[in-house]
């Protein structure tokens, strides 16, 4: 048997919206996922045209162990460290052996590998070189989009930042959005395409919304809001938001990288040092001006200046 607690809660008056409790065997763990959201959907009013009803049931499995996998190997991926990635590439390669047209699955791994690849000792702790972190991104990909899902696309939109083609990158993400408007990975992926191709101010809804989705994983999608807030010069907002990705999660040097050059912005030069003498010692690829450089592919250059003038301040060379 399986229990599950419901609750619907108003994120902006946090009070009860619903709340109920389903115990059901655990064969019927899809039907009662389907009963779930039918209710949820009967309680905020929300009217949907015969298609949508008719797509609720759909996943990308109809195996339900691979389903479970999946999700524990998400649990461990959204820990956002080596050790959990490792965990996580186990659940997901499993999740595939049990449903090998698991699309899903091949795109967290692809994700996985990808996010990987820009953490030079991430790869080493995996066990695998660089080079080899990047064949398994890409092959990961290409299986991932024979029955492509919204985060397989989120993940391609990711993958045309890192090449620099903005524009392929905002498309892949929109087609992610229309195929899930409610997976926070794929309003993520169009904050994130948005904001490094230099629309700042379109990318903040997307951000909010992935953290609105997903409230538990907000201080990992925090990042991108807080990056976003740093290229409009809104220094303050970016702190605080990168202070908790940072507590969140100590390994990332994404929000590290930009608290350090949101405190030097800000004058706050004792601060802005010590975040960064943390990043050398976590990743000393991200600590010299010229690996950011080359690794931020932002389309417009005032918004790589700004952030090697806060970098530079702090004492990076």
């Amino acid at each position: 048997m399986v229990r599950i607690n419901a609750q619907l809660i108003d994120t902006i008056t946090g009070g009860y919206l619903w709340a109920t409790r389903y115990d059901e065997k655990m064969g019927n763990l899809f039907s009662l996922q389907d009963k779930v959201t039918r209710k949820i959907v009967e309680v905020l009013a929300v009217k949907l045209t015969i298609d949508e009803m008719e797509a609720i049931p759909k996943r990308d499995t109809e195996s339900l162990e691979a389903y479970l996998t999946f999700l524990k190997g998400w649990q461990h991926y959204q820990q956002f460290n080596p050790d959990a990635f490792s965990e996580a590439i186990s659940l997901f390669e499993k999740a595939i052996e049990i449903d090998p047209n698991y699309g899903r699955a091949y795109a967290a791994l692809a994700k996985i590998y990808m996010e990987a690849n820009q953490r030079a000792l991430w790869c080493e702790h995996l066990g695998i070189t660089k080079d080899d972190c990047w064949y398994r991104r890409f092959k990961y990909m290409e299986m991932a989009m024979k029955g492509p899902t919204s985060l397989a696309h989120a993940v391609a939109s990711e993958n045309y930042i890192s090449s620099r083609n903005h524009n392929r990158s905002i498309a892949e993400a929109e087609i992610a959005v229309s195929l899930n408007p409610n997976d926070p990975e794929a309003n993520y992926a169009m904050g994130h395409a948005l904001c490094w191709a230099g629309r700042h101010k379109e990318s903040v809804d997307f951000f909010r919304k992935a953290m609105r989705l997903d409230p538990f994983y907000k201080n990992n999608f925090g990042d991108g809001l807080g990056f976003a807030y740093f290229l409009m010069k809104r220094f303050k907002e970016a702190v605080n938001l990168c202070e908790k990705s940072v507590e969140s999660n100590p390994e990332n040097p994404a929000p590290l990288l930009y608290l350090i050059a949101s405190y030097a912005h800000l004058g706050r030069q004792q601060e802005a040092e010590a975040a960064l003498r943390e990043l050398r010692k976590i990743d000393p690829y991200y600590s010299n001006l010229y690996s950011v450089e080359r690794h931020f592919g932002l389309k417009n250059l005032e918004d790589l200046e700004l952030l090697v003038e806060g970098l530079s301040k702090a004492g990076m060379d």
